[in-house]
């Protein structure tokens, strides 16, 4: 929860070393970047990024829920499943991080989403129509 000073701290941290962001107009500003552009990485990055952002405090819910529709409607327009959205993200993040074992994990993640019969990939359709509802 945003609430917990742990959590607000946790968030905060993983923006500050991750992104250099301090503060809430540095979110913004590294959002409205990202967004606009339309590469499959950087789009779920901005998820990314919202989530951390209202967990830290700089975002309200509502915020950063509609940095996710817009980003996530683009999403639906760069790629067209969720097989090949896993594929994109696995190869964006070798390309931009490297191989390693946190490249293995995130493999190994995508493999388990591809196969397990209770997977989001099973049970939500990717062209799924993204409305708001708050």
């Amino acid at each position: 929860s945003k609430h917990d000073p742990l959590g607000q701290e946790f968030g905060r941290q993983v923006l500050r070393r991750s992104w250099e962001i301090n503060s809430r107009a540095e979110l913004i500003e590294t959002i409205q970047d990202m967004v606009g552009q339309k590469l499959l990485w950087q789009l779920l990055r901005t998820v990314q990024n919202a989530g951390f952002g209202y967990l830290a405090g700089y975002l309200t819910l509502r915020e950063a829920l509609n940095v996710a529709l817009t980003a996530g409607r683009r999403l639906q327009k760069v790629t067209r499943s969720w097989d090949g959205m896993g594929r994109a993200y696995l190869r964006s993040y070798r390309d931009y991080m490297s191989a390693g074992d946190d490249y293995t994990l995130r493999a190994n993640a995508f493999l388990q989403l591809q196969t397990d019969e209770n997977s989001i990939y099973k049970s939500v359709p990717f062209d799924l129509e993204l409305v708001k509802t708050w």
